[in-house]
């Protein structure tokens, strides 16, 4: 889904917008400490913030921005107010610079500034970036989550090998595609059942979080399909689902938008 963020000197936000098919999903625009945001089918919001930075999620060149803001003569933990534009509400970020660790990248030395972001229910960020501040490797260790800037590969292998691939399909688990009915609506998903053990096994189902996602997480480095495979490889069924209107999923006529609730 395209994303576009619109920003002013120094790096702070004026405007954020999603798009799919054609469709303006989302729009959150920034002036005089608020924001009015919009979402699709639904009466505008104007809320007061605080905030000098947006950060969505997977979104990932919001991290530019996030590191602009810090204050390198300063140094030390830096707490930056954040807007999180698709559930319309600002937090804070600790930021803080780590160091600036030398890795040895195809017969050369490459510095990269080593940044950690926390924010939330202690979710951290490991940031790597170069001396202009722009990431060349976003890590969310609990998450398994490893974003690499195209060019920087080798280097981010250095710093972080990537996870093992999860187990084929044929060796661990089945995988097959399902559709079922809820009210007049069909969803569309994949189960994938374990070879391990005995049937019946435990089950899962996975929801996905905030904004309209298929059912791997396709814009979220395949975060749902990722934990799926993992949990049938070590013994657990789990279903995962296209949301309404994404994927082979569909949305009734009668309905105007889509809300989390549904």
């Amino acid at each position: 889904r395209p994303k576009a963020t619109t920003i002013a000197a120094p790096h702070r936000p004026v405007g954020f917008t999603v798009e799919a098919n054609g469709t303006r999903l989302l729009a959150a625009e920034f002036a005089a400490g608020a924001a009015k945001v919009t979402a699709a089918g639904q009466s505008p919001r104007e809320l007061k913030t605080s905030a000098t930075l947006i950060l969505e999620n997977a979104v990932w060149h919001h991290f530019i921005y996030l590191l602009a803001q810090y204050d390198a003569a300063r140094g030390g933990v830096q707490q930056i107010v954040a807007f999180l534009p698709s559930q319309a509400t600002q937090f804070t970020i600790q930021l803080e610079r780590v160091g600036a660790p030398t890795f040895a990248v195809g017969g050369r030395q490459v510095t990269a500034e080593h940044y950690r972001a926390t924010m939330g229910q202690n979710v951290a960020f490991e940031l790597w970036a170069d001396a202009a501040r722009v990431p060349l490797l976003i890590r969310i260790p609990a998450q398994g989550v490893r974003v690499v800037r195209a060019g920087s590969e080798a280097l981010a292998e250095a710093i972080s090998p990537p996870a093992p691939a999860a187990p084929a399909a044929g060796e661990a688990y089945t995988s097959e595609e399902v559709t079922f009915s809820s009210g007049d609506v069909t969803l569309a998903g994949t189960l994938t059942l374990p070879r391990r053990g005995a049937a019946p096994h435990p089950a899962a189902v996975i929801i996905t979080g905030s904004g309209g996602q298929d059912r791997d997480g396709s814009n979220v480095l395949h975060l749902y399909r990722r934990i799926a495979e993992q949990l049938s490889a070590g013994g657990v069924a789990v279903l995962r689902v296209d949301d309404r209107g994404m994927g082979k999923s569909v949305i009734p006529k009668t309905m105007t938008s889509v809300s989390y609730r549904d």
